[in-house]
């Protein structure tokens, strides 16, 4: 199965030690370009340690990064009030039609609703 992955549930994996998790229960996990920004570029520069975990799975194959440029999103995602790398993994998943895992909060899946998206149901 192949999923689209945010920021947030990526870095908190991350910290956790868990990112294996998602290759185990997902296979295939995917997140746009702003996500990888976010964990990845940011995250070194301010030295935190889930930061280089994420690099490392990528390198090693068990996480994909999908280039999305912020112009190419539609104007229904791109005026949501949310971040980047949310807006960027819903309009993956609209493109792709593969499910996306919840950022673990209400403003991504209510706004899936909005998009006419079905987001994965949290993990329990």
């Amino acid at each position: 199965m192949i999923v689209i992955i945010n920021s947030g549930p990526l870095m908190a994996l991350a910290k956790l030690g868990l990112l294996d998790l998602l290759d185990r229960l997902y296979g295939q996990v995917r997140f746009p370009t702003a996500v990888f920004t976010e964990v990845v570029r940011r995250g070194r520069e301010r030295g935190y340690s889930d930061a280089f975990l994420v690099q490392m799975a990528i390198q090693q194959g068990k996480l994909w990064v999908i280039e999305v440029n912020n112009g190419d999103l539609p104007p229904d995602i791109a005026t949501l009030p949310l971040d980047a790398g949310e807006k960027q993994a819903l309009h993956e998943k609209r493109n792709s039609l593969v499910p996306i895992l919840p950022a673990g909060h209400r403003d991504i899946s209510l706004n899936c609703y909005t998009a006419q998206l079905e987001p994965l149901p949290y993990l329990q």
